[in-house]
C-alpha cells in the first residue's frame, strides 16, 4: 500500500489498487462500514478494505485529514498489531499545512450504545477525553481501566505501540470464520490459559486495554470529522463502536458545529 497527499477537503479516502488502476474508492466513513467483526472492514461497489482500524487511528491521532490510501490486495499490513509503525511512517513522510477549515463537532448531549454487559458512549467534554474498562477472567488480564486527555503527543507516547491481542483458545474458531490467518507471535499479543504466549513481555501492564483505544480511535476517525467530547467504554468492541458514530448522526441535537 502507499499513503499519497490529497488536496483540501478530499478527507480519508482508500482506494483498491490492480496494477496503475483504480477499481475503487472507499470514503472511511461510518456509512462504507460493512463488518465489525473482530475488525473494521470498508467497502464500495462490491471492493473491500480490512483492518483498517491502526492505520485510521494513527491517521486521525497525528492530525491528518486528507490523505489517498491506495492498497494492492484487500487488506491493511498488520506490522506489529499496534499503530506505531503507521506513526513512524507518517512522521518520516512529514505533513503540509492547508488552507481549509478543519471540521469539528462538539457533543452536546449524552449519547449510548449497548449489547449485553457491553456499552460505550460519547458525553459533552472539554477536548478529546478518552476512558475504557476491560475485564477478562485471565490471571494476566483481570480488570484493566485507563483514562486520558488525547492528543498526538499522548497517542504516540501512551497508545500507539499497544498491539492487539487474543487468547490461544479462540485461535481455531476465529480461522474458521477466515479471520487472523496471518497472526503470530510477532503481531499479536497472545495469552494461553494461565501465562502470556510471546517471548518478550507486554509493553504495559494494561497493554490490552490500551489497545482497545487505539481501536476506538480509529472507529470514531469514521465519523469524518474531529470530535469534542468524552468517549467511555466498557467491554465494548468495533462493533458497538460503529454503533456508536452512527447513532451520533441519527440525531442532529446530539452534536453542533464547533
Amino acid at each position: 500500500m502507499q499513503l499519497n497527499p490529497a488536496s483540501d477537503n478530499t478527507g480519508i479516502l482508500f482506494q483498491v489498487m490492480k496494477d496503475n488502476c483504480v477499481l475503487a474508492t472507499i470514503p472511511a466513513r461510518i456509512n462504507n462500514v460493512v463488518n465489525s467483526s473482530l475488525r473494521t472492514v470498508l467497502s464500495h461497489n462490491q471492493h473491500s478494505i480490512d483492518t483498517t482500524e491502526h492505520l485510521l487511528a494513527a491517521i486521525s491521532a497525528c492530525g491528518i485529514h486528507n490523505v489517498i490510501v491506495q492498497v494492492w490486495g484487500n487488506e491493511i499490513p498488520i506490522f506489529s498489531g499496534s499503530a506505531s509503525e503507521w506513526v513512524f511512517l507518517l512522521e518520516c513522510a512529514g505533513v503540509r499545512q492547508q488552507s481549509s477549515t478543519v471540521l469539528s463537532i462538539k457533543i452536546v448531549k449524552d449519547i449510548m450504545v449497548t449489547q449485553g454487559s457491553a456499552c460505550c458512549s460519547l458525553h459533552p467534554d472539554v477536548g478529546f477525553h478518552l476512558s475504557y474498562n476491560l475485564n477478562y477472567d485471565h490471571p494476566m488480564i483481570g480488570q484493566q481501566n485507563i483514562s486520558m486527555q488525547l492528543d498526538k503527543t499522548t497517542f504516540i507516547k501512551e497508545l500507539s505501540q499497544a498491539r492487539t491481542f487474543g487468547f490461544i483458545k479462540d485461535l481455531e474458531s476465529i480461522r474458521l470464520q477466515g479471520l487472523a490467518q496471518g497472526a503470530t507471535l510477532d503481531n499479536t499479543v497472545v495469552f494461553d490459559q494461565l501465562a502470556l504466549m510471546n517471548h518478550t513481555p507486554l509493553i504495559w501492564p494494561n497493554e490490552p486495554a490500551r489497545h482497545k483505544l487505539v481501536d476506538v480511535v480509529g472507529d470514531l476517525a469514521l465519523a469524518g470529522v474531529e470530535i469534542q467530547g468524552r468517549f467511555c467504554g466498557n467491554q465494548s468492541g468495533h462493533a458497538l463502536n460503529h454503533r456508536l458514530v452512527k447513532e451520533l448522526f441519527s440525531n442532529s441535537d446530539n452534536w453542533v458545529w464547533n
